[in-house]
């Protein structure tokens, strides 16, 4: 009777070491997170990580090349309305008295495209940056500029006001039999308009160079204000990656408790399967 009490002893501490255990695997079971599950989103954080540093490293470079190299889309854009304009200019008639008016009309639609370019141009170059780079969460970080030109029709009066007296060519007035021969200066209107156009040339080659040098500055801005959120964004994704990597590990060394615990408790079980075949065969024969 003594030792069928004690073996019954053995079994209860038994069922209980058993039952404690069941219970600790099962709330390990309940945290437990698949490490295959962890390892694929880790490799999608690490895919949109080479992603970032990739644009930041090589797609800003390349669009800030495309815009502000030599012959870059800046360039040939400010090279475009000056060609335009010359075209226009050489068509007018120096000697006609409305070709300072017509001249005054094409200076100051020349003058209007670089506005409405670089309008456009900054757009074209966000709209890319939205669309290959990162949309920008705020737009008040990229620093739009507008051209200011210095030409206005006050300024053309004052361009013909000061050319006025450059404008006289010698006239020769040759007599007769009685009059010596006399040179004069005369205005001369082909002249007039020949010195008031290359001065406003001289003026539009500064607006043009502004026009660029304005938009290359834009392109640097920008590109750096783009870059800042890609490098946030990295920031943002590295820290998941490394938690995601601090979590796999946690649920590896959690799959390996389950894994040692599941093996203690199968390690019981003959060994209960014993003790109770023991213990029937002392009961049977008492």
């Amino acid at each position: 009777m003594a030792l069928s009490e004690f073996l019954d002893r053995i079994l209860k501490v038994l069922d209980a070491v058993q039952g404690q255990f069941s219970e600790r695997v099962d709330n390990y079971k309940k945290k437990a997170v698949d490490p295959f599950k962890l390892e694929a989103e880790l490799a999608d954080k690490k895919t949109a990580l080479e992603s970032l540093k990739l644009k930041i490293n090589t797609t800003t470079t390349n669009i800030g090349r495309q815009y502000t190299n030599a012959g870059g889309f800046i360039e040939q854009k400010a090279d475009e309305v000056a060609k335009e304009y010359e075209r226009e200019i050489s068509q007018l008639n120096s000697d006609s008295l409305s070709s300072m008016e017509e001249l005054q009309k094409a200076t100051f639609r020349q003058v209007d495209k670089y506005i409405k370019y670089q309008d456009e141009l900054q757009r074209e170059i966000t709209e890319k940056c939205d669309a290959e780079l990162v949309s920008m969460s705020d737009i008040s970080k990229i620093p739009f500029t507008t051209l200011k030109p210095d030409l206005t029709p006050e300024t053309i009066d004052t361009i013909k006001e000061n050319q006025k007296t450059n404008a006289n060519v010698p006239h020769t007035d040759p007599g007769g039999c009685f009059k010596k021969s006399s040179t004069y200066p005369v205005f001369s209107q082909s002249k007039f308009f020949t010195l008031v156009r290359d001065d406003i040339k001289i003026r539009l080659e500064t607006i043009k160079s502004d026009f660029v040098g304005m938009l290359s500055d834009f392109v640097t801005n920008v590109l750096s204000a783009y870059r800042s959120e890609l490098v946030t964004n990295a920031n943002n994704v590295q820290a998941e990656y490394d938690k995601i990597l601090n979590d796999k590990a946690e649920a590896e060394e959690l799959q390996k408790k389950i894994s040692d615990l599941e093996g203690f408790l199968a390690s019981i079980k003959p060994l209960v399967d014993n003790v109770t075949k023991v213990k029937e065969g002392v009961d049977s024969h008492v």
